[in-house]
């Protein structure tokens, strides 16, 4: 009875080791969307608006790496919010070459989706007659570490 218990737990134990290396424990996994948000037809949505323009094709790139933002700005929102877009150079100049081999790592992806998260600003619909040359700074998140942009 031992016996064959010891041998049970080996083989389980090997195929565990079998199965787990079979999966990087660094990666996300690709998970299908289960519900599409119906949106109406002459609507264009955030997402497709970023994906027009030349200007933000680093934008669009990093919305489709990180979990949410594609699928959150490919509807047709019933709130107000406002999303700072960073263009093109915006990203090369903020985040320069180093962030390249930064982002694919897990760690990359979270701050990606942290810098996503701090560009977006819920229940406002600010324009840019909100901004001048003294009144530039805002608050975008409430924590003890308060973080601010400048733009």
């Amino acid at each position: 009875m031992k016996l064959s218990s010891t041998i049970l737990v080996t083989c389980l134990t090997a195929c565990s080791s079998v199965f787990a290396a079979t999966e990087d424990p660094l990666n996300y996994r690709n998970i299908e969307r289960p519900y599409i948000a119906p949106k109406p037809s002459n609507t264009t949505t955030l997402l497709e608006y970023i994906k027009s323009r030349s200007d933000l094709s680093r934008l669009s790139e990093a919305l489709d790496k990180v979990g949410g933002f594609s699928e959150a700005f490919d509807t047709d929102p019933t709130w107000k919010f406002t999303f700072f877009a960073p263009n093109n150079d915006a990203f090369e100049k903020n985040v320069g070459r180093y962030f390249n081999t930064f982002e694919s790592t897990p760690k990359g992806r979270w701050w990606l989706g942290n810098t996503m998260l701090h560009h977006y600003v819920p229940n406002t619909n600010l324009k840019s007659s909100s901004f001048n040359e003294t009144y530039q700074q805002f608050q975008v998140i409430q924590h003890p570490g308060l973080r601010r942009h400048t733009g």
